[in-house]
């Protein structure tokens, strides 16, 4: 190839210019629009993604919405079984009922301490029964089984002669036999608070 040859130069320029032109192309033009498009392509994937987990949530919403409402539903009725408001005579009913049906004879009774919980109160009453053992599970079950929610949060059971040695005998009510205790207990009750707004 001879380069002082003028067609040899211009052939030369031209192949020059072509290369060059296609270095800027490819430098300027192909790789931040290859760049574009992969980040597009990345982007279109992962909206795919998310309308493919929105469309199983939709497809599904009507099944989440009808357990919602059965939750709802289920969540009144309890709430339905428990009283608003604080009533003494409905305790002591209750109370009463058990230690009839128990066998157990109540010595004791005081009304007590009330907790503030978000949704409702507690209130606690101090009991003093007398009684056996399978009487005191037969109360319980009854108190567990009453229309007025109840519960055992804290019990002590003593034998008679103990319970008079510390000064805190059974003075109303029957003599202690030899296979009775003295059960202290404290039961809770439950009251709604009213709900606002409806």
């Amino acid at each position: 190839m001879d380069l002082s040859d003028q067609r040899t130069q211009i052939i030369l320029v031209i192949v020059l210019a072509v290369l060059g032109g296609l270095y800027a192309w490819f430098t300027y033009l192909y790789t931040p629009k290859k760049e574009m498009v992969d980040e597009l392509t990345t982007e279109i994937s992962t909206l795919e993604d998310e309308i493919s987990v929105l469309q199983i949530v939709a497809d599904r919403s009507d099944d989440v919405l009808a357990e919602l409402q059965a939750e709802q539903a289920r969540w009144t009725e309890v709430l339905r079984s428990f009283p608003t408001s604080s009533r003494e005579e409905q305790v002591l009913a209750t109370l009463s009922a058990a230690e009839k049906t128990s066998g157990v004879y109540l010595l004791e009774y005081s009304g007590g301490e009330r907790r503030g919980r978000p949704l409702y109160f507690e209130e606690d009453y101090t009991l003093r029964i007398l009684g056996q053992y399978h009487e005191l599970g037969r109360f319980i079950s009854e108190l567990a089984s009453a229309e007025r929610r109840m519960a055992v949060r804290r019990m002590q059971i003593q034998h008679p002669s103990a319970a008079e040695q510390s000064g805190g005998g059974a003075n109303a009510g029957p003599t202690p036999t030899e296979d009775e205790l003295i059960i202290n207990l404290v039961v809770t009750t439950y009251v709604v608070r009213e709900q606002s707004g409806g």
